[in-house]
């Protein structure tokens, strides 16, 4: 038993110690880089499937509703001129047409807690804002 200490407390056990010591520490390593890199990957999935797309639907939303706003204020200003009116009015209804459609893919996809608190407040009010939009559209192509 005593000479099993002595080899390790010798030349011969610093030696194992010195070789064996980086095979550890990489292992360690890798095992920590590893891990990491899944987590990395999920990440980046969970950004692809749920935050990406709800980013793009939502840009697209405020893109069309304020496209919405310009229609509705340009045809409003050329009472005049009845065919530049005409095109307005129906771009303003496209406007709208594509508003609904990128407000379904957004509340299609998930929500994170504080997204969906946020976004149940607008959907509360979501039935009247389309009907006030599409009264003031076809307000509009009634010429009143």
């Amino acid at each position: 038993m005593n000479s099993i200490s002595t080899w390790f407390r010798g030349l011969r056990g610093r030696l194992l110690f010195s070789a064996t010591l980086p095979v550890v520490a990489f292992a360690i390593l890798t095992g920590i880089a590893w891990k990491s890199m899944n987590n990395l990957g999920g990440m980046l999935t969970d950004a692809y499937t749920n935050v990406v797309p709800n980013m793009d639907a939502l840009g697209q939303i405020g893109m069309q509703r304020a496209r919405l706003g310009y229609f509705i204020w340009a045809a409003l200003a050329n009472d005049e001129d009845p065919k530049s009116r005409e095109g307005f009015i129906k771009k303003a209804r496209g406007s709208f047409d594509e508003f609904k459609k990128f407000e379904a893919v957004y509340s299609s996809n998930s929500f994170t807690p504080e997204e969906e608190k946020n976004y149940s407040r607008t959907k509360a009010i979501q039935s009247k804002f389309y009907a006030l939009t599409d009264q003031m559209i076809y307000l509009l192509e009634s010429n009143t």
